[in-house]
C-alpha cells in the first residue's frame, strides 16, 4: 500500500539560503512503514508582496535559475533523501533577495507521474494524496553584497520595522502578557517570530503586551540588537 501524506516528512517550511554555500539541501523523510512516491515543483516569486505572481520552473528554466534536484523520489519505508538547490549561474549578479516556493507532493507511482520502473496496478493509494507541502525559499545575495538598513520605532502602542536593505531580517517580540485571555500566552509570556523581507515596511500591534519587561529584538544576519518597549 501506498502511505498516506501523514507520514511524509518535508522539513521546514522556510528555508534561508543566507550563506556563501553554492548549494542548500533540504532532507525529506519517510516515516511511515511503506514507500512514498514524491514528486517536486518550483516556482519563482515574481511579486512576493503584492498578488504573489510566481511562475512554474521546468528543466528547461532551471538549468538557468534555481536547478532542483531530484524532481522525482522513492523514499522507502523510515527512510529519508536529500533534496539539492543550487543556482547553475551562481549568485554574483544577485542584488536582492530572490523568492522561489518548493512543492513535495506525495503522487501514485503511475507513468504519467513519471515513475517508469513501478507496474501500475501493483501499488494502490491511499486517499489522501491531494495535499502538497510547500516551502519558501529565499536566496540572499553573497555575504559582500548584502547590504542592512532597518529602521524601527513604537508609537501609540505599535511597532514599525521598515526593511530598506536589500536582505530580509528577522524580528522577535517577547514579554509579559497583559492578561491570560491574550491568545498565544503561555506560562503568562507571548512570543512572536517574524520576518521582515527587503523593501517591506510592517507594523505589530503590542496591546496583547504588558509593556513592563517586554522587548523586541532585531536580528540582521549573524548581529542582534535587543530593545526594550
Amino acid at each position: 500500500m501506498l502511505s498516506a501524506h501523514a507520514q511524509l516528512d518535508p522539513g521546514p517550511m522556510l528555508l534561508e539560503w543566507d550563506n556563501d554555500d553554492q548549494e542548500i539541501t533540504r532532507t525529506i523523510k519517510n516515516t511511515g512503514g511503506t514507500t512514498q512516491y514524491v514528486k517536486i515543483e518550483a516556482f519563482k516569486i515574481l511579486d512576493p508582496f503584492g498578488e504573489n505572481k510566481e511562475i512554474k520552473l521546468e528543466l528547461k528554466d532551471m538549468v538557468s535559475d534555481l536547478l532542483v534536484s531530484p524532481l522525482k523520489m522513492v523514499i522507502p519505508p523510515n527512510y529519508e533523501k536529500l533534496l539539492r538547490m543550487s543556482l547553475p549561474k551562481g549568485r554574483e549578479s544577485i542584488t536582492e533577495d530572490q523568492y522561489y516556493r518548493i512543492r513535495i507532493i506525495p503522487v501514485e507511482p503511475s507513468l504519467d507521474n513519471g515513475f517508469f520502473n513501478v507496474q501500475e496496478g501493483k501499488v494502490k493509494s491511499g486517499v489522501t494524496l491531494s495535499i502538497a507541502y510547500g516551502t519558501l525559499l529565499i536566496v540572499t545575495p553573497l555575504q559582500k553584497n548584502i547590504r542592512y538598513n532597518t529602521t524601527h520605532g513604537i508609537s501609540d502602542g505599535v511597532l514599525k520595522v521598515e526593511n530598506k536593505g536589500n536582505s530580509f531580517v528577522k524580528l522577535k517580540i517577547q514579554g509579559p502578557c497583559r492578561d491570560d485571555e491574550v491568545k498565544g500566552c503561555e506560562n503568562g509570556k507571548k512570543v512572536e517570530n517574524r520576518i521582515v523581507y527587503a523593501k517591506q515596511s510592517k507594523s505589530f500591534s503590542l496591546t496583547d503586551y504588558n509593556h513592563k519587561e517586554t522587548e523586541y529584538v532585531i536580528t540582521e544576519g549573524n548581529e542582534r540588537e535587543t530593545y526594550e518597549i
